[in-house]
Order: structure tokens, then C-alpha cells, then sequence
């Protein structure tokens, strides 16, 4: 069968990633000898419906999040115009999030809940063979039966995931992602690609929804599998470095140390960084992990009070925070801590304490953010219940960005009063964060965008007088930037 697959983007900040859930999806049906055709597309800016209306596919996927949901709304719209004859699936964490709500606004034929390889192939099957009798067995789906929505069950996540193909990069200009910057959190590097080693995370942080798409269960990846993965990037693409995305890449002491020792031996020269919980990494394994060329990791620290710890079930302390931030320090690793404010019960001296803890710990990079009610999350279902937030707001704009700018709710503290203080906060750190030497380079580059592009150049300052905030600057800069090197990847 023709399969479209569509990653609806957000293409702002500095953080374009391949969209490797879409990757996956494409490899498992590739597979299965089916011809694919992958987007990773900004709807509101590019225009992919020629290509598709060519391609004619009998069947259109598309994934999103809760920022890019409108957009997916939009182009669902456009493509059924087209298309009437074509089978439309969705999928992703805000389809999970609120099915039946995707489902009926949509108006797709089905929606994939949760991980999707098995779901989605199963599914494929059935419509090719016209088996549409057997698709009330496959777990996972929820679809129009008789005008109503019918919900299958729950998926069987996938144990053993070495017996997934390798993501399906070739079917995307895999180049574009590997061009400048390529930044590591404010470490220039270029020709960098990101992997998953691992899936689950069973820490109930109320502000996460990732265990709603890849559950609570840890399952891992053999470290052999990654290494061949990563050995056909450096011989397929020359990646010079890899960022893993796993929520608890960490948690496993004795695979990281598995996986260090094996890498080391390979000796391909490649630089990584990670994500990390302050409270699993030790200075034996991070030695490892060094020796195997990691080069930073990053810590959601979260917040500088205990009390507020506890409120958001970070399931960690402060002190165990300094201490891992003095042992980074000790072995000289770059460090990024990241920081939320705006809690339950959370007090202006709360915040203050963040502030204090994020200027002791002296990270090379510090971020802080809004607590965002996503769907999926605990704090999602709290603000909904104590109506912090009206459950409709999910589709409004003010969550169609990478990182919200002003706070979608106000709990006990005003947005004025949060915005403030976040803006005070951040630019505490934007000279630590941005002006390194080594990205000297990249950033004359981006002048050189700016002196190119006057109108560009006055959108960015007009996005930094909003918000008053330095980095905002920088990332307004960073998406100029990307947005003009897909346009002249499309007009290739």
C-alpha cells in the first residue's frame, strides 16, 4: 500500500529534531513492503498537498503534539478536501492524551493510542487484506463503528525492542538536520542526530505525560543494537555526535556502563550528550560515560525548594542535586539544569530558593520554564478539576509554541508576576548560557542572517521586546535561521 506520514511541526527555538516516532512507524511498515512517503513539515509555512495528491496515497498519517495540534487540525482539513478517497490515522502524545476529543475533531478513520509500531502494522494489514472484521482485535485503536467511537483496549507495549527496525531516516533530507548549529544546550556542534536507547518512565512527576505513550515499564534496548544503529549514522551520514532522548537513560547503572564500555571499544569518535536525574548518576559511571566521549548531561533539577519537590512528585532533594552538580563539576562535564516554576502551593520564596539553587550549582547552561498543564499530565487533570484552566484552552493558540513565552495558568501567583520573575531569572544566566567561544562562529553566521534579512531581523527584535528576554532573542534568531535552511532545502 502508499502510506503518507505526516510529522506536523513546530519550527521554532533551537531544537529541530528528526521526528523519530514518525521514523519508527515508517520502518516497521517499510518493512512489511509497503511504499512510504515521510513529512516533517511546519503546515503553516510549507505546502506538502501537491506532493501527496501525486504520491496518492491510499492511506495518511499524521502525528502530532498539543503544541501542533491546531496546525494538524488545519491540515487534516485541507488533505481530506483533496484526498476524500484516502484512509486518515493519527497518532502522537495529544491524540493519546484525548482520544475520543482527536478523534471527533479530526474526524479521522482511526487514532492510534499510545506506542504505535504494532498498532499501526496490524492495522495496515487488515485495511490491504479487507479484513475490516479483524480490526476490532488489534489493541490499541480507536475508530467510527456505527457512528460511534469504539475503543479497542489497551496496546501491548513492545518488550523486546531490538526487534524494531532502525528509523527510516533515508525517507527525509536526513542533511537538513545535521547542519549547523546542532546545538547540545548551548554547546555549537554540528552534524549531530538524536536516539532513543529505551523506553517507559516509572516517576509519576505530575508534569510529564511521556508514560501515557510508553508506560510506566522501562525497556531497554541492548546496547549492541544502539552501537549498530549508531555505526550505520557515522557510515551513512558522517554524524560527528548524538543526543539520547530517553526520559531515564541513566536509571540503568549497569547498562550506561555497558553501553560506555562497548562504545569506547568501538572507538568511532563520537560526542554525546543526555538527559539525566540527578538523584542516578554516580562518578564511576560517569567517568565511563566520559571516557566514551560523553560531553554533557542534563538535569531536570526542577526546583530549589523541597517543599515543592515533593509537590510535583519529583521523587529527589535539593542536597542530592548539589551534590551531583559538584561531581560534573570535579570530572569537568558540561551541565545543563532546567528549572519550573509556578506550582500548587508554590511561594515567592519557593522561587526564590530555585534561583538561589540554580546559581550555586553553576551549570553551563540553566533554563526555566512554566508549569504548562499538558494533556496526559497529572497537573493537566488538577487544573481541570480546579478550573485553573478551561479543558477547551488545549486547542488555543497559546500552546502552539516550543515553550510557552506567558503562563497558560496562574495558580498562585499572577502571569504578570511569573513572567516577571522568569524573565528575571533568565537573564541572570543568558551571559553563562550564550556567550562561550566556541560558538563564536555560529553566532557571526547568524548575524550574517540578520544583515541579510532586514524584516527578519526586526520580527526578532519585535519577539524580544514582548518578552524582555535575552534568550528569547537568541532563539528567535535560531528559528530565522531554520526556517531559511528548509526553504532552500524545498527549493532543491
Amino acid at each position: 500500500m502508499r502510506i503518507s506520514l505526516i510529522n506536523v511541526q513546530i519550527s521554532e527555538g533551537n531544537n529541530i529534531v528528526p521526528p523519530l516516532g514518525v521514523l519508527y512507524i515508517a520502518a516497521t511498515l517499510e518493512r512489511q513492503g509497503h511504499e512510504l512517503q515521510v513529512f516533517d513539515i511546519d503546515p503553516d509555512v510549507t505546502s506538502c498537498i501537491e506532493q501527496i495528491k501525486t504520491f496518492a496515497p491510499q492511506i495518511i498519517g499524521l502525528g502530532c503534539y498539543t503544541n501542533t495540534y491546531p496546525k494538524a487540525r488545519r491540515l487534516t482539513e485541507r488533505l481530506k478536501q483533496e484526498l476524500p478517497q484516502a484512509v486518515f490515522v493519527c497518532g502522537g502524545v495529544h491524540a493519546t492524551a484525548k482520544p475520543v476529543e482527536t478523534l471527533r475533531e479530526l474526524l479521522v478513520d482511526y487514532l492510534v493510542y499510545a506506542e504505535g509500531e504494532r498498532s499501526m502494522s496490524r492495522l495496515v494489514q487488515c485495511l490491504e487484506s479487507g479484513a475490516h472484521d479483524e480490526i476490532a482485535s488489534i489493541k490499541g485503536l480507536y475508530y467510527w463503528k456505527d457512528g460511534e467511537i469504539t475503543y479497542t483496549g489497551p496496546p501491548e507495549l513492545i518488550d523486546d525492542l531490538d526487534s524494531i527496525p532502525f528509523p527510516a531516516r533515508h525517507l527525509l533530507d536526513f542533511g537538513s538536520y545535521l547542519a549547523p548549529p546542532g546545538m547540545i544546550r548551548g554547546h555549537a556542534l554540528d552534524r549531530i542526530t538524536t536516539i532513543f536507547t529505551s523506553r517507559g518512565c516509572p516517576y509519576p512527576c505530575i508534569y510529564c505525560a511521556s508514560h501515557i505513550v510508553q508506560g510506566k515499564k522501562v525497556r531497554r534496548r541492548s546496547a549492541l543494537n544502539v552501537i549498530a544503529e549508531l555505526e550505520g549514522l557515522v557510515n551513512n551520514y558522517g554524524i560527528r555526535g548524538f543526543y539520547i532522548c530517553d526520559d531515564l537513560v541513566t536509571g540503568d547503572r549497569d547498562w550506561m556502563m555497558e553501553f560506555s564500555r562497548q562504545l569506547t571499544a568501538k572507538n568511532l569518535g563520537l560526542r554525546w550528550a543526555c538527559q539525566a536525574r540527578v538523584d542516578r548518576a554516580d562518578e564511576e559511571m560517569l567517568m565511563l560515560m566520559k571516557q566514551a566521549g560523553c560531553i554533557q548531561l542534563d538535569f531536570g533539577v526542577e526546583s530549589g525548594s523541597d517543599k515543592t519537590l515533593k509537590t510535583m512528585k519529583k521523587h529527589t532533594r535539593t542536597d542530592v542535586a548539589r551534590h551531583t552538580f559538584r561531581l560534573m563539576h570535579k570530572l569537568k562535564m558540561r551541565c545543563c539544569a532546567t528549572f519550573i516554576i509556578g506550582f500548587p502551593g508554590e511561594t515567592e520564596e519557593d522561587m526564590e530558593e530555585t534561583f538561589h539553587l540554580a546559581k550555586e550549582i553553576r551549570a553551563d547552561y540553566t533554563a526555566f520554564y512554566f508549569l504548562t498543564p499538558y494533556p496526559g499530565t497529572a497537573i493537566y487533570h488538577m487544573a481541570v478539576q480546579n478550573r485553573w484552566i478551561d479543558p477547551a484552552s488545549t486547542a488555543d493558540e497559546r500552546y502552539t509554541h516550543r515553550q510557552v513565552s506567558i503562563p497558560i495558568m496562574a495558580i498562585e501567583h499572577s502571569p504578570e508576576k511569573l513572567a516577571a520573575v522568569r524573565r528575571r531569572f533568565q537573564n541572570h544566566f543568558f551571559a553563562r548560557n550564550y556567550l562561550r567561544w566556541h560558538n563564536l562562529r555560529f553566532y557571526a553566521s547568524l548575524l550574517g542572517i540578520l544583515l541579510r534579512s532586514p524584516r527578519a531581523a526586526a520580527r526578532c527584535l519585535l519577539n524580544f521586546f514582548k518578552t524582555l528576554r535575552l534568550d528569547d532573542l537568541v532563539e528567535s534568531v535560531f528559528e530565522l535561521h531554520q526556517r531559511s535552511r528548509r526553504a532552500r532545502g524545498e527549493a532543491r
